[in-house]
């Protein structure tokens, strides 16, 4: 049989575990929502695009060095996609997570060759990225 003393200690390192574990899975559900609003952002830039844009301009790369004679749906697919751009890398900068939703939305907001570019300037996908605490 066991003692009190024994008992208490048990209890003691059944309670240190659950809150660790709950520790664990309140980091993990930060970073999802992290992600989350990323992704958010992401899209908004991306339906704030004008549709003429939003694929074949980023391919082309028009809007992106604008001459003199831009007009507002140029300027407005400029704008969109420097929001995009630095949502992006603030994200990344600081360490969060990116899953696969995250990517294709720095894809479709950025367009493959920049996305491309910036995910493998921030080593996503290499397990040896840096990751910082979620704060």
């Amino acid at each position: 049989a066991l003692s009190w003393r024994q008992r208490a200690e048990e209890a003691e390192r059944v309670a240190a575990e659950q809150r660790r574990k709950a520790s664990e899975t309140q980091a993990l559900l930060q970073s999802y929502s992290t992600e989350l609003r990323l992704i958010e952002g992401l899209l908004e830039c991306t339906a704030g695009t004008p549709s003429k844009f939003r694929s074949v301009a980023l391919a082309k790369g028009s809007w992106k060095e604008p001459g003199d004679a831009v007009g507002a749906d140029e300027r407005r697919a400029m704008h969109m996609g420097q929001k995009a751009e630095n949502l992006v890398r603030e994200h990344l900068v600081n360490g969060h997570r990116v899953g696969s939703a995250t990517e294709r939305a720095v894809q479709l907001s950025l367009g493959q060759g920049l996305a491309e570019r910036m995910l493998r300037e921030f080593h996503v996908g290499d397990a040896r990225r840096v990751r910082f605490p979620v704060s």
